[in-house]
């Protein structure tokens, strides 16, 4: 990685938890070595990676090139499964409670 890239990203990760500001960055080179600075609370990073992935959505759908296209359908396939997964959690959890509820179990 370059070593002022590097030098920065250092330099900004110091200066947002000086001043009390979540920050997520990774910046990668070419040769795929990665820099990364992750500064304030595991909830304000999990929120900056939230909206990072859905910027990523959106410039997914703005690509009209074939590998853009392939990764959002295989998001969107995926998303579909894991509403589909919880939408049988939820529909297992009912049905548990109600045979709880008539054997006696729950009051």
């Amino acid at each position: 990685m370059n070593e002022k890239i590097t030098n920065l990203i250092t330099a900004l990760a110091l200066e947002c938890r000086a001043n009390n500001v979540t920050l997520s960055l990774c910046a990668f080179n070419d040769k795929g070595l990665a820099s990364l600075s992750q500064v304030g609370s595991n909830t304000q990073i999990e929120m900056s990676i939230f909206n990072q992935l859905a910027q990523w959505e959106e410039n997914l759908k703005l690509c009209d090139c074939r590998e853009c296209k392939s990764k959002l359908s295989q998001l969107q396939e995926d998303e579909l499964k894991i509403a589909e997964e919880d939408k049988q959690i939820d529909s297992n959890d009912i049905s548990e409670k109600l045979a709880a509820f008539f054997r006696g179990d729950l009051v």
